[in-house]
C-alpha cells in the first residue's frame, strides 16, 4: 500500500491513477473534501483528515509500505507538517519515503524552498530509505488558458528573467516509477526540469504562435494572486504570511533567473521530458473548443 498526501492535489490527480494503473494498491490522504473524488482518480482506500493531527497521520500510515509527500502551497505550517510526515512514517517503519520538493531548496530566500529544505534534512537523517524529487516550476500552472483567451500572459515577478519548467505529467511519470522500483532509487535526489529557461516575454511569443494571433507579456499585481486564496484558516497570522510569502518570490525572481537542466529527467524518463511547446500544442485543441 502506497499512501499519497495532498490527494486531490496537482500532483496526487496525475500520479494515482498511474499507480493504480500499475496495479498498485493507494491510499490517499486529503485535509477535508470527498473521498469519492479521490476514489475516482483509482486511490483503493480514502482518508480525510488534517496531516498535522498526528493521530489522522499514525492511521494513515498503517500498513504502508511508502509514501509520497506532497506538503501545501504558501502553508505557514508547511514545514512542521512535513516533518511531522517524516516522523509517522519512520515511526510506522515505512520502506520508501519519497518527498516531493523544490529545484533549489537552497535558495533561503524563498519561504517555500526553506520550508522544504528543513523536510529534506529531517528526512535525510530519519533513518529510513528515502527518495527527493526536486522540480522546477510546473508548466500546469502557467497562465496559458487566459492568454489563449484574452491575448495577455501574465506573472507577477519581472518578465525578463528566465524560468525553469517541468510538466507534472512527467514528474508524475517519474514518482510512479521511483515508488514502483524502490531500492533502484534509494538514497538519491534528482533534480527535475524540461529542456529551455524562458522569459514570460518568450512564453507569451509561443503561446501566439499556436493561438495565430499576438500575445503579449505583463506583469501581474499580487493583490490578484492573494485573492485567490480568500479566507485563510490561521487569520491574521496566515494572510500575512502568505503576503511575505509572495513578497519573497517577487524579490528573488526580479533579481535571479532559475535554471534547470534536463538530463536527470530525461534519463528517469527513458524519453525526451514535454518541453514547453509541446506541452501548449497538446491543450491548444481542447482550449479552442472552448465558448
Amino acid at each position: 500500500m502506497i499512501l499519497v498526501t495532498a490527494a486531490h492535489g496537482t500532483q496526487a490527480r496525475r500520479l494515482i491513477p498511474r499507480l493504480a494503473a500499475a496495479g498498485t494498491p493507494v491510499r490517499g490522504l486529503r485535509r477535508a473534501g470527498d473521498a469519492e473524488e479521490v476514489r475516482a482518480l483509482g486511490a483503493s482506500e480514502v482518508i480525510v483528515g488534517d496531516a498535522a493531527d498526528p493521530e489522522v497521520l499514525a492511521r494513515a500510515m498503517r500498513g504502508v509500505t511508502a509514501v509520497y509527500h506532497v506538503g501545501p502551497t504558501a502553508h505557514p505550517c508547511e514545514a512542521e507538517i512535513g516533518v511531522g510526515v517524516v516522523n509517522a512514517a519512520a515511526a510506522a517503519g515505512v520502506g520508501h519515503f519519497v518527498y516531493a520538493s523544490v529545484l533549489h531548496a537552497r535558495i533561503s530566500a524563498l519561504y517555500n524552498h526553506r520550508a522544504k529544505l528543513v523536510v529534506e534534512e529531517q528526512l535525510v537523517g530519519a533513518g529510513m530509505p528515502f527518495t527527493i524529487l526536486q522540480p522546477a516550476d510546473f508548466m500546469e500552472t502557467l497562465n496559458y488558458r487566459r492568454a489563449f483567451r484574452d491575448g495577455v500572459f501574465r506573472l507577477i515577478w519581472s518578465l525578463e528573467r528566465r524560468q525553469a519548467l517541468v510538466s507534472v505529467e512527467d514528474l508524475a511519470a517519474v514518482g510512479a516509477r521511483v515508488l514502483t522500483e524502490g531500492e533502484t532509487h534509494f538514497g538519491a535526489t534528482y533534480e527535475l526540469s524540461s529542456a529551455g529557461c524562458w522569459t514570460a516575454h518568450e512564453i507569451a511569443a509561443e503561446i501566439g504562435r499556436l493561438a495565430g494571433r499576438e500575445v503579449v507579456a505583463e506583469r501581474l499585481d499580487v493583490e490578484a494572486v492573494l485573492g485567490l486564496y480568500g479566507h485563510d484558516e490561521y487569520g491574521e497570522e496566515g494572510e500575512r504570511y502568505r503576503r511575505d510569502f509572495f513578497d519573497a518570490l517577487i524579490r528573488w525572481y526580479d533579481n535571479h533567473d532559475f535554471v534547470g537542466n534536463p538530463w536527470a529527467l530525461r534519463t528517469l524518463l527513458g524519453r525526451e521530458p514535454l518541453d514547453l511547446p509541446a506541452f501548449l500544442a497538446a491543450r491548444l485543441p481542447a482550449l479552442e473548443a472552448r465558448p
